[in-house]
């Protein structure tokens, strides 16, 4: 990536010369039990793979809902980091966290001790960030870092870009503010490369106090000699979104779940591109999800879609579901009927966790999230092993 980073506290290494790699992603104890009587229309059960499993790993050092995971070598090894979020319940954010956090990955999918990966500073103190997405970045010279964006503070949404490198201990650090600014912050929506040297910020929630539903779809292409990018209004989505989840094949980004004022939005979106610059300039509507649920985790593995948890029935008033889905992409893009794994629910009903999906390995890996009744932040790490 060729935007210059404002040089502010340790930033000495910069991210002038880290490019985008696939998007990462986009959060009690209590568990929700099996949800299936809440989501008559969840779709029929399959046999289900006999190898897949979900087991509980360490907790999370605090309980925390909206962060972001993201998974990084360090040297030989790689590690899965966990990044801000907050001590939500249903009804409001609680303390909003700077911390970074990490947990090596074993040959065998298990996670191992957290450890502190410090906090999230510009140089002035830690910067609580909540509601946002991570993207891997990759440098020129080897360096490795993470981009941040889409998320907000105590003040409400934050229109930064924000970009931190590995350091030596595998901590990360040298965090930069990428110019310009947006116009206006766009919070639990999601943080995606349309390119390899393209960000997007798509969908979520805006306005002074961040509780506005956007369809507002931001575009910034960061190109070799580009020092800072020009945001610019790409297509939006067909009608306000936040809560939802991303997730890729190929070169398409799709979007699932999520809700907005009319309550949960059934249709999974995919970006669709002009025939002759490639550019995304617009949104096909490729399946459906039925249940309708918000805060979702969902990857791509196997060929097919995997989708795990979520809000039944929105924010307000929804249950967090331990439901695990999957579905066959089909060779024009589109998303078959998603059925429920047979044997495969989730230990606790989760939504709104940090997760991320390790293709190395199979693995997938939820830290946190919402729980229980009353919906609160958790500490539970589920850990997934796909066959």
């Amino acid at each position: 990536m060729h935007a210059r980073p404002h040089s502010v506290g340790l930033f000495a290494l910069g991210l002038a010369a880290l490019a985008l790699t696939a998007p990462g992603c986009g959060g009690g104890s209590t568990p929700a039990g099996d949800d299936a009587a809440t989501v008559p229309d969840a779709g029929p059960t399959d046999a289900g793979p006999r190898t897949f499993s979900l087991v509980r790993g360490n907790d999370y050092p605090s309980a925390v809902a909206y962060a972001s995971a993201v998974i990084l070598p360090v040297g030989s090894d790689r590690y899965l980091y966990v990044i801000g979020g907050a001590t939500a319940t249903r009804t409001g954010l609680g303390s909003i966290l700077p911390t970074c956090s990490r947990a090596l990955i074993q040959p065998d999918g298990s996670l191992g001790a957290w450890e502190d990966a410090r906090d999230i500073d510009l140089g002035s103190g830690p910067i609580g960030l909540v509601g946002h997405g991570a993207i891997r970045l990759n440098g020129e010279m080897g360096e490795v870092g993470v981009g941040l964006a889409g998320g907000g503070g105590p003040a409400g949404p934050l229109p930064w870009v924000l970009g931190g490198t590995v350091q030596v201990d595998g901590t990360l650090g040298a965090w930069g503010k990428y110019d310009p600014t947006l116009d206006s912050g766009q919070g639990f929506g999601a943080f995606v490369a349309f390119e390899a040297h393209q960000l997007a910020l798509v969908g979520g929630l805006g306005g002074a106090m961040g509780t506005t539903p956007l369809d507002r779809v931001v575009i910034a292409p960061i190109m070799n000699g580009t020092m800072s990018p020009t945001w610019r209004d790409g297509p939006p989505l067909p009608a306000p979104r936040f809560g939802h989840a991303t997730f890729r094949v190929g070169t398409d980004v799709y979007v699932i779940g999520g809700e907005n004022d009319m309550g949960g939005l059934g249709d999974i979106l995919r970006t669709t591109r002009d025939a002759t610059t490639l550019d995304v300039n617009g949104w096909a509507n490729v399946g459906t999800i039925t249940a309708r649920t918000s805060f979702p985790a969902a990857i791509v593995h196997g060929g097919q879609l995997w989708v795990f948890g979520g809000l039944d029935g929105g924010r307000a008033t929804g249950a967090a579901s331990t439901r695990v889905s999957r579905a066959d992409i089909g060779a024009d893009g589109h998303i078959g009927t998603l059925t429920r794994v047979a044997g495969g629910d989730l230990p606790l009903g989760l939504a709104a966790s940090a997760y991320a999906y390790d293709d190395v390995t199979g693995h997938v890996y939820l830290v946190g999230g919402l729980s229980g009744e009353p919906l609160v932040a958790t500490s539970a790490v589920v850990i997934g092993t796909l066959p």
